[in-house]
C-alpha cells in the first residue's frame, strides 16, 4: 500500500499596522479660496501650495535630478499633503503610509497664462465647489490613476468637471498627472513613447556604437546628454535614472502590493512594451 504524504509549511502571519498618528486639522487657506475665484495663480507662490518635490516632503523617497522639471506644471495643497500631525521628533519617512491619493485637481493658469494642474484635497473640494458651479475661469475635476486594464484612463479630466470643459489638458500636464499619482497603465503607444522619453529609456533599436554600459545601462537609462540628443529625446527630462524612485512611489501608493504585470511595471523593470499592450 502506498502513501501520499502532503508537505505543509507552517507559515507565521505578521501583521504590519501603521503608525499611530493623529489626524491633521483641515484648513481652507485664502490663497486657495483665490485661486477658485480668479482661476490664475500668482508668480509668488504663497505657503498654501507646494511643488511636486516638496508634496512629497518626509518621505523615504529619493527625488531624482530633474524632478522640479518635469512636473513643473503640477502643484499641491497644503491641506492635501498634511494628511498626520507630523511630531516635533519626526523622522524620515513620516509620511510613507500617508501620502494622499490624487482625487481632486483644479484646472487654472498662472498670471503669464500657462495652464497648471492644482490638487486639492476633499475638504477643499467640499468647500469650494459651490464656487466653481458659478465660475467661468477655474474648474474642479475628479480624477483616478487608472490601476487596471479594464478601467478607462481618467487623464483627460473631463470625466466630471465642473463648470463642464471642452477643452482637454496639455498631454506633458497629463504625463505628469500619471506619473506622481501612481497610474499602472498607458493610455496609447504615443503616451509610452513620450513617457520612455521624460524617463531617458532606450529599450529597443539601439544603435551598435551606444551600446556601451558607460552610455546606455542595464535597464535602458541613457546616461549622456550626447546620446539623447543622437536619439531624438526631448530637453526636458530626468537627469538621472528615476526607475527606482517611480517604483517605490507605486509601491507607497498600492500599499505594498505587487504590479509587475502592468504597463508600469513593465517599463520601470526593463521591459518594453508591444503595440499589441495597448490593443
Amino acid at each position: 500500500m502506498e502513501i501520499e504524504l502532503v508537505h505543509e509549511r507552517e507559515v507565521e502571519r505578521e501583521v504590519q499596522r501603521l503608525i499611530s498618528s493623529d489626524p491633521a486639522q483641515h484648513a481652507l487657506h485664502p490663497d486657495v479660496l483665490a485661486l477658485a475665484t480668479s482661476g490664475t495663480l500668482s508668480a509668488n507662490i504663497s505657503r498654501a501650495f507646494r511643488h511636486a518635490d516638496v508634496a512629497l516632503a518626509e518621505t523615504t523617497l529619493q527625488i531624482p535630478k530633474g524632478f522640479p522639471e518635469v512636473f513643473t506644471g503640477l502643484l499641491f495643497t497644503d491641506d492635501f499633503y498634511h494628511t498626520i500631525t507630523i511630531p516635533s521628533f519626526k523622522t524620515s519617512g513620516s509620511m510613507d503610509q500617508f501620502i494622499r491619493p490624487v482625487e481632486w485637481i483644479v484646472t487654472a493658469r498662472t498670471n503669464d497664462g500657462a495652464r497648471c494642474l492644482v490638487v486639492i484635497s476633499p475638504y477643499e473640494a467640499n468647500a469650494l465647489i459651490h464656487i466653481f458651479r458659478e465660475s467661468k475661469r477655474a474648474a474642479l475635476h475628479i480624477f483616478s490613476a487608472r490601476s487596471n486594464l479594464s478601467l478607462q484612463s481618467m487623464e483627460d479630466l473631463q470625466r466630471f468637471s465642473v463648470p463642464a470643459v471642452e477643452q482637454p489638458i496639455p498631454r506633458y500636464l497629463a504625463i505628469s498627472l500619471n506619473l506622481f499619482s501612481g497610474a499602472l497603465y498607458i493610455r496609447d503607444k504615443k503616451t509610452y513613447d513620450d513617457i520612455c522619453g521624460l524617463l531617458r529609456l532606450k529599450l529597443e533599436g539601439l544603435p551598435t556604437h551606444l551600446a556601451n554600459p558607460r552610455i546606455i545601462n542595464s535597464t535602458g537609462f541613457v546616461r549622456t546628454a550626447a546620446a539623447r540628443r543622437e536619439l531624438g529625446m526631448p530637453v526636458m527630462g530626468f537627469e538621472e535614472s528615476a526607475l527606482p524612485f517611480f517604483r517605490k512611489l507605486i509601491t507607497m501608493r498600492r500599499y505594498g502590493k505587487g504590479f509587475g504585470p502592468s504597463h508600469m511595471g513593465k517599463l520601470l523593470y526593463g521591459k518594453k512594451l508591444e503595440d499589441s499592450d495597448f490593443l
